[in-house]
Formats: structure tokens, sequence, C-alpha cells
């Protein structure tokens, strides 16, 4: 009721309100103050996002829940993209925290990168331990060599948790042996 805003998101129109949008983001609430299309022809365009997950969002950004813990499992991939987009910063946590619930040697490669690129701190860092406790099995698989190649940077962060751990390993050993 008393909607003012219609998102189109996958050819599906989500009717809104602009107050509720703009006081859970900011981007949102930038988007409506701003002299920007949307702001005028009270329609907004989402490309880039399925209906699926872009409803996901909705429900939270209205009820501060997400509609089951199996959807956030389903979904949490791709709803931290768009919790990020949006700056939707408790939403972003708890994928987060499911995307970390669900790490192991198996995606902790693909997680870090996801990580990474999200700007989801603890999501990146758990990651980044697994594949440097990993890193043995890891080395020589194809998801490993394709990461070298795209994520040369990445790849640094991985061999300098490698060298800080033993290092610190050593420094215990050390200390321990001294005492």
């Amino acid at each position: 009721n008393f909607s003012d805003l219609e998102i189109t998101c996958d050819e599906e129109v989500f009717y809104c309100h602009r107050l509720i949008l703009s006081a859970r983001s900011p981007v949102f609430s930038a988007m409506f103050q701003a002299d920007m299309i949307e702001n005028h022809s009270q329609k907004v365009h989402i490309k880039d996002v399925k209906k699926e997950v872009f409803s996901e969002v909705l429900k939270f950004i209205y009820t501060g829940k997400v509609s089951s813990d199996g959807s956030l499992k389903d979904k949490a991939r791709d709803i931290i993209a768009v919790a990020n987009k949006y700056q939707l910063d408790l939403l972003k946590k708890l994928c987060e925290a499911q995307l970390v619930s669900t790490l192991d040697a198996s995606n902790c490669v693909e997680l870090l990168v996801h990580g990474d690129l999200h700007q989801a701190t603890n999501l990146k860092m758990m990651a980044l331990d697994s594949v440097a406790m990993n890193l043995a099995s890891l080395i020589e698989t194809d998801v490993y060599k394709h990461f070298r190649k795209q994520h040369p940077d990445m790849e640094f962060e991985v061999t300098k948790s490698i060298v800080l751990k033993k290092g610190s390993s050593n420094l215990e050993a050390s200390s321990n042996n001294n005492n």
C-alpha cells in the first residue's frame, strides 16, 4: 500500500517505498535525494540481479529478516553482492557468516575471491587462512592455477599469510625453547 516507486528487476516489478529504501540503504538514499532520473520517474531498473535474489534483499530491507535459513544458504553468494552494492551491512554480515560456515578446501579459493570482490573482510580472511592451510593440496589444481593467473595480488596475500604464520610459529618455538 502507498508505494511510490517501481523497481524492475529481471522483468518483475516490485512496488516499494522510497522512504523505507532510503532509511536502510545509503545508496538508495543518495539516489532519491540527487537529481537523478530515478528520483523524477519513480522507476528504478536493476539489470544485474536475479529477481529471486532482489526479492530476498527487499524482504530484508522491509523486515530485517530473510525468508528462511534455506534461502540464505542457497543465495548467499548472490545476496552478498547486492548487499555490498547497496551498503546493506547487516545483510552482508549475515551472508558472510553463512559463507564462512560452508568454507572448506573445495571452495576456499572461490570464496577468497568472492570475499575480496565484495569487500567481505571476515570471509576473505577466513578463506585466506583456509587456502594457506590447504595450499599443498590446492597448488596443482586447475582452480588454483586460474586463481594465480587472474589474481596475482591475492596469491601474494596467500604467500604472505603462510610466511607470517610460519614466522610466528618459529618465534613461539624459539620463545618456548628459551624458557
